[in-house]
């Protein structure tokens, strides 16, 4: 159960990063604006980590059967 949490949590910031890259937000923090190639990678880097929790959630499942 904990893994569908964590996969469902990275759902959600993967989410978040193709939603500032499609709408085009900006990302400040003091003087520094983070650059769009920042959420590209973040965006690839939650998806893999979500898609292998949801794996792993459903191969444990079945291996409990």
């Amino acid at each position: 159960k904990l893994l569908l949490i964590v996969g469902a949590l990275f759902l959600i910031v993967a989410a978040l990063h193709f939603t500032r890259l499609v709408l085009g937000w900006s990302l400040i923090f003091g003087d520094f604006m983070v650059p769009d190639w920042v959420s590209w990678l973040g965006l690839l880097v939650t998806i893999y980590l979500s898609y292998s929790a949801f794996h792993f959630a459903l191969r444990m499942k079945g291996a409990r059967r």
